[in-house]
């Protein structure tokens, strides 16, 4: 594989946390360096995952692992999403005082979207462990960077459209769920 063929897979593993990311944006203003921690944890979640795969990939157990991801993303994105509109139609001042990103909330998030990415380290089995590795650090760094540039992204639509900032969040998770579950289902 390529430089720019591992590039460009790697931008593919990474958009969905800059999704997930902007939407983020779109609810609270945080600081540089609250977004950069966000932006490591999907990155380090995405460098995690494929490793996994890579690691478990001629056990008896990956093949298990690997049909439940659709549903596992599934569940938690749509969780995710169900909560943020359950939350933006809920106009209760307590809940508008409390802080919407919280480390169990990120947590969830990183782990949704990169669930998929064991089964990369699954395809990347007929490689050499350097190469492997090479690739998935190559997806941990560009999706450290992609969600890092969707945050302020999602802080100017969250700017332009106020209220509704929260349901687009909250509906833009559920379909990245149901992006993830129709892709895993179908393939």
């Amino acid at each position: 594989m390529s430089i720019i063929e591992k590039l460009f897979l790697a931008i593919g593993m990474a958009t969905d946390a800059a999704t997930v990311n902007i939407s983020n944006g779109m609810q609270q203003k945080l600081q540089a360096r609250q977004v950069l921690a966000i932006s490591f944890s999907f990155g380090f979640f995405q460098f995690v995952m494929p490793l996994m795969g890579y690691a478990l990939a001629n056990s008896f157990f990956a093949q298990y692992v690997n049909k439940a991801i659709p549903y596992i993303a599934l569940i938690l994105l749509g969780f995710l999403g169900g909560k943020m509109l359950y939350e933006a139609f809920k106009k209760d001042d307590e809940e508008e005082n409390n802080p919407k990103i919280t480390i169990k909330k990120v947590i969830m998030q990183s782990i949704a979207t990169s669930i998929d990415a064991f089964s990369i380290g699954i395809l990347l089995v007929p490689y050499s462990f350097n190469e492997a590795l090479l690739t998935v650090f190559l997806i941990g760094i560009v999706t450290v960077i992609l969600p890092f540039i969707g945050f302020y992204v999602g802080r100017k639509f969250g700017d332009l459209f106020k209220s509704k900032a929260e349901i687009v969040g909250g509906l833009i998770l559920i379909i990245i769920g149901i992006e993830i579950f129709l892709k895993g289902i179908l393939h």
